[in-house]
Formats: C-alpha cells, structure tokens, sequence
C-alpha cells in the first residue's frame, strides 16, 4: 500500500485532522468505525448487521493492504476518534483494467458538513496518478444530493445508472450513480 504522509490539516472552521495510513494495530478502531458509519447513514452499500469481520479477520485485511503498493487508505482522526476514511483500489488486476481505480468513503455523522469528505477525496485523488492510474470511479446513490454535489465539484461525471441498484430494509428501490473522473 501506498503509505501517506502523516500529516495535520485543518478543517473549513479550523478543526485539525490527522491524515494517516492505517497500521494494522488499528483494527479494531477501524472495525468500530465501519459498524457506526453503517449505523449513522442509509447511504453506505453496507447495513449495520453486515459488519461481521473478526479482529483477526481485519488485521490479516490492513496487513494484506500494507503490501499492496497500488492500494491507498487514508484515515483522518478528529482527537481520539477516527473521524472519516477513504480507500483507493485498482478496479481489477488484469492488463486492460490497470489504469482505473475505485474510491469509497465514509465520514462520522457528526463530521458531515464540515468539509472532510471533500478534503478526503482530494488527497487520495492526488496520489491516484502516481500509482498509475489514469481514471477513478464510484458509485453513489442517485438521491445522495450531498454526495453527488461533492464529487461533481472535484470533477466526476456521471457515467451511468443503475436502475433499482439497492433494495432498502422499508422496501425503497435506489438507483446508483455510476461516477467517474478521467484526470
């Protein structure tokens, strides 16, 4: 894994955020951190019960991805707590699929807002090229206006729809965004 630079960044209203790699001594707070973003919003792919990873599970994941120079993980923690995460993936491993890659974020409720997904996206998109990719894409339900507004003014386009991608637990039918950004 492409292993950031630790740094401290401030938010819009000045709030400091440490970006870091993750180390494998973090698994449990990242396991915490998926079990209450998944919580917080309907606007994950993940529901709460689906977060069913041990702790030895999670560590053989961070060790795995500590390994793989062309996945990045960038976390961002507010004080003590792990305020938002974003990955970067290659779509696929084979010749053809090498230059695109996937993003996926997810922010505490209680950071919306605030200018953090936005500062999230923006850094691991400015490790994506040197890792040789020359695309990223991701998928964002079509009614996620906040989202959708946020990925547009870093430049995505969307790309296609899903239509009826996600079945809700109350019976609602979401389409999903397929978005990308060419750089």
């Amino acid at each position: 894994m492409m292993v950031t630079q630790r740094r401290t960044v401030l938010l819009r209203d000045g709030t400091p955020v440490l970006l870091r790699s993750p180390e494998v001594k973090d698994a449990q707070a990242l396991l915490d951190f998926l079990k209450a973003t998944a919580g917080e919003s309907d606007n994950l792919l993940r529901a709460p019960g689906e977060i069913t990873m041990t702790l030895q599970q999670e560590e053989a994941f961070l060790d795995a991805l500590l390994t793989d120079e062309r996945r990045v993980m960038v976390n961002a923690y507010i004080g003590d707590g792990l305020a938002g995460n974003v990955t970067l993936f290659p779509v696929g491993g084979r010749s053809r699929m090498r230059h695109r890659c996937e993003i996926g974020i997810a922010v505490r409720r209680a950071y919306w807002g605030r200018g953090l997904g936005a500062l999230l996206m923006r850094e691991v998109l400015s490790l994506a090229p040197g890792l040789r990719f020359s695309q990223a894409e991701l998928g964002v339900y079509s009614d996620n206006a906040r989202a959708v507004k946020l990925y547009e003014g870093l430049g995505f386009e969307t790309w296609g729809r899903v239509k009826n991608a996600c079945l809700m637990p109350d019976g609602r039918l979401r389409d999903e965004l397929l978005m990308g950004l060419v750089f």
